[in-house]
């Protein structure tokens, strides 16, 4: 039967064995796809081991992110009328772009007009744009009242003036609309397509907007509903308030000259009460939907310095208030902190800790363990550089890093922006060198990681410093001579293997460099030739362009500068797609 159906518990395994529970049960067509909303792909990666471990087999289900599953939903109900890419940030940026440099004449618009015009031109502009365009996209899915609101004309200010122009003529294709249009449909009795999914849980998402659960408890009129909500405590906490919030209110009660009635409010866990605001607030929205609730908690017990802080939030309590002791092993490890110097540390320190306890505990596997840290993509070279040493030896600990963006995770997307920071630029010999050390780069034009240290050393004797030639110095405002550039660096090298070096002899002003011997002029040939497609496309996208010639011309180094063949060929396949 239809309906929403909350499970929580204080475990993440707990809650996945009441999924595998609930994927037992087949679906009325043998082929259908289970869909399980995650959201992150790190989720998705460990939810998919457990099932299979439960199962067997993890197969024919989806995990798609929040926004795609309900973007998926309005192009099957309202394919008239899919927002595409009109209301994206990334598009909504250009467009906003447009506008601003037509109406800051107007009175509303006389602060941005200032801003815009105070320096850095288009720069500028852009930055304001992308930041508006975000600001909106927020708008949408938390205030979507204040953009209807705004469409009748009920605000005359800068933003709301702004969005009249943006979605004029195209008021229903945003997110905003397609939901509203989507519940009163429902709420009419409207049939749901025949390819919507007969079941849809929601996984270990820790917090979702009021937009997306008012469109699941309506979903969950026509298909079973199931959130899996991870919830550290098993008792009422939605009016716990932190100490902080307590003589907050004390203090507005006595300037107030209140009774001082909500002072007499529950602080529970300390823990509970001053890190769960966000966890508590989105509980008690949940509870505002008509649904069903499955509890799953298991007590951690005492045993340990952290079971004991598992157990106190679990059940509400404040050990330091009630005066209750408990003993803790000394030798106890459960709970550790390591301060360390600098991240690479850090690093080397947790591979260390995990060494050990991977010896230690004979059933610990490497897919048990998961390491949390705030920012990504700054450890991600660390974790790299520490975990990659030894690959292969017994000691070596298999590990993946999830949650990084196309950018971060793919060595061509990598090369390819540092390419584009060349562009306009001074061109200098570490940057070069640094684009060739990728070795999508490196793989296309057949340089080995060992030829890396002849091209330094090449570069280092020769003087090359920066700049293609005089003319290029001359348009970063310096004297036009061809001293430390690339193209008198490769005079050089060229003419010392076409002649020796003898008696300080110059062939029409040019030195020849006595270094290059044997093979190694092989290797030149194929330096000469990455420099040659490399200059001659940052040269070439200096100038300006519409974004539909970027796109086409930055096709250009994606074919002639990176590998196209394995390892890199699906990497370069999606930033293919991409630009």
């Amino acid at each position: 039967m239809p309906g929403l159906t909350i499970y929580t518990g204080n475990r993440l395994e707990l809650l996945a064995e009441d999924l595998a529970a609930l994927l037992s049960d087949p679906l009325h067509l043998p082929l259908a796809t289970e869909v399980v909303m995650v959201q992150s792909r790190g989720m998705e990666r460990w939810l998919r081991m457990q099932l299979a471990r439960a199962h067997g087999i993890c197969a024919n289900i989806r995990f798609p992110f929040p926004n795609h599953f309900l973007k998926s939903i309005f192009s099957d109900i309202f394919p008239d009328l899919l927002e595409s890419e009109f209301y994206s940030p990334a598009v909504l940026a250009w467009r906003i772009m447009e506008l601003l440099s037509q109406c800051p004449e107007e009175p509303a618009f006389r602060g941005l007009g200032n801003y815009l015009n105070s320096g850095e031109g288009d720069l500028r502009s852009f930055q304001l744009s992308s930041l508006i365009a975000d600001t909106f996209d927020q708008y949408l899915l938390f205030r979507p009242e204040m953009i209807f609101r705004w469409e009748a004309g009920e605000e005359d200010h800068w933003q709301a003036g702004l969005w009249r122009m943006i979605s004029s003529g195209n008021r229903k294709g945003h997110r905003a609309a397609l939901a509203r249009d989507f519940l009163l449909r429902l709420g009419e009795g409207g049939i749901l397509p025949g390819g919507f999914p007969q079941r849809v849980s929601v996984f270990g998402i820790s917090v979702l907007p009021r937009f997306h659960m008012e469109l699941l408890a309506a979903i969950a009129s026509a298909v079973d509903i199931h959130l899996f909500l991870m919830n550290p405590c098993m008792e009422y906490w939605g009016d716990l308030a932190s100490e902080r919030t307590k003589l907050t209110r004390a203090r507005k009660a006595a300037e107030g000259g209140a009774p001082g009635a909500d002072l007499y409010i529950e602080t529970g866990n300390p823990l509970l009460s001053s890190l769960g605001t966000l966890g508590r607030d989105f509980f008690d929205m949940v509870g505002e939907f008509q649904h069903l609730i499955v509890e799953h908690f298991e007590e951690p017990g005492t045993d340990t310095l952290l079971h004991c802080i598992q157990s106190d939030i679990l059940h509400m309590r404040d050990r330091a208030a009630s005066g209750e002791r408990t003993t803790i092993d000394p030798e106890d490890t459960s709970l550790r902190i390591h301060s360390c110097h600098s991240p690479m540390r850090e690093m080397e320190v947790l591979h260390d800790v995990l060494l050990d306890l991977l010896e230690k505990d004979p059933d610990l596997r490497c897919e048990d363990v998961l390491v949390m840290t705030p920012d990504i993509d700054g450890y991600a070279p660390f974790i790299r550089s520490v975990f990659d040493e030894g690959s292969g030896d017994r000691t070596a600990i298999p590990f993946s890093i999830a949650d990084r963006s196309l950018h971060d995770d793919s060595p061509v997307a990598r090369a390819l922006m540092q390419m584009l920071d060349l562009c306009g630029g001074r061109h200098t010999a570490s940057a070069v060198v640094e684009l060739l050390e990728a070795e999508p780069v490196a793989a296309r034009f057949g340089i080995q990681r060992e030829n890396l240290a002849t091209i330094k050393r090449w570069i280092r004797e020769n003087r090359i410093c920066w700049g293609l030639d005089g003319e290029h110095k001359t348009e970063e405002g310096l004297p036009g001579f061809d001293e430390n550039t690339w193209s008198a660096g490769l005079s050089r090298l060229l003419l010392g293997y076409a002649m020796p070096a003898e008696d300080e002899r110059t062939f029409q002003g040019i030195y020849p460099f006595d270094g290059v011997e044997g093979q190694e002029a092989e290797l030149l040939g194929k330096l000469c030739s990455f420099l040659k497609h490399l200059f001659g496309f940052t040269r070439g996208l200096r100038d300006r362009r519409p974004p539909a010639r970027w796109a086409m011309d930055l096709k250009g180094p994606l074919d002639s500068l990176f590998a196209d063949f394995d390892p890199f060929s699906a990497d370069l396949k999606d930033v293919r797609e991409s630009v």
